[in-house]
């Protein structure tokens, strides 16, 4: 499944963007206490930080009912860094991630079609199944423990979208 800048593939959930002053905010932060603060005990003052009101947030939901977030934001004039990603527990394993990281890499690079790169802070033990999606391993940044947790930085593969 590979998604290009001008196609419109099928996706299984309704994508939003949510501002973060919005009521529907209220469940990007449920999900992401729930994936982060609770199953991966990353401090809460860690997960919400500096970024959150500039952040571009994404909220999945099917039927009306979340399953699943993410947030893009500028990290600098040709970069966007792509970012918490989470897919409640009881949804995972259904083929939403992949779906849920490209839609926001694309409503990322609709927003800003001049980004050159594109950065993630993988967390280690999903690096295969971000290269599967296009990500490949940062070859001039060390790897790293963020709130406990092993990471490494990789950047997308930008041939992949499609120039036409």
């Amino acid at each position: 499944f590979e998604m290009t800048t001008n196609t419109t593939a099928s996706i299984p959930f309704d994508f939003q963007e949510v501002q973060y002053y919005s009521p529907d905010f209220s469940a990007i932060r449920q999900i992401r206490v729930d994936v982060f603060v609770n199953e991966q005990a990353c401090p809460i003052e860690e997960e919400f930080d500096e970024h959150e009101e500039k952040a571009h947030h994404y909220l999945a939901s099917i039927g009306g009912t979340p399953i699943g977030c993410s947030r893009w934001r500028f990290y600098n004039q040709s970069t966007a860094k792509l970012e918490r990603f989470a897919i409640t527990k009881q949804n995972r394993g259904k083929g939403y991630a992949l779906p849920l990281v490209m839609s926001t890499l694309h409503a990322c690079l609709r927003f800003h079609p001049s980004f050159t790169n594109i950065k993630i802070h993988a967390q280690a033990h999903l690096q295969k199944m971000y290269e599967r999606f296009g990500f490949v391993e940062s070859k001039e940044d060390a790897r790293f423990d963020e709130a406990g947790i092993p990471h490494l930085v990789m950047y997308y593969d930008m041939s992949r979208l499609s120039s036409n």
